[in-house]
């Protein structure tokens, strides 16, 4: 809700929460939510980076799709 929101005060917890919890049913939401904005696919590449090696290859894969499509879609 807050990522949907744009209530960016949640950043820092969003990002928290990604890294810390790799399950691919748990975090594609957020990812999802993340990349409607540039401000939020910036959030989730950044993220991502780090949180990237803790996750499984399916949940790499996964999260690295959704940022390939955010970025090739037209500018909302």
């Amino acid at each position: 809700m807050a990522v949907r929101s744009g209530y960016t005060q949640a950043n820092d917890a969003i990002a928290e929460f990604l890294v810390d919890i790799g399950r691919r049913k748990l975090i594609m939401p957020t990812y999802a939510a993340l990349v409607q904005t540039p401000e939020g696919l910036q959030l989730a590449e950044e993220t991502f980076a780090e949180a990237r090696p803790g996750y499984h290859p399916i949940t790499t894969g996964s999260v690295e799709a959704v940022i390939a499509e955010a970025k090739q879609a037209p500018a909302q």
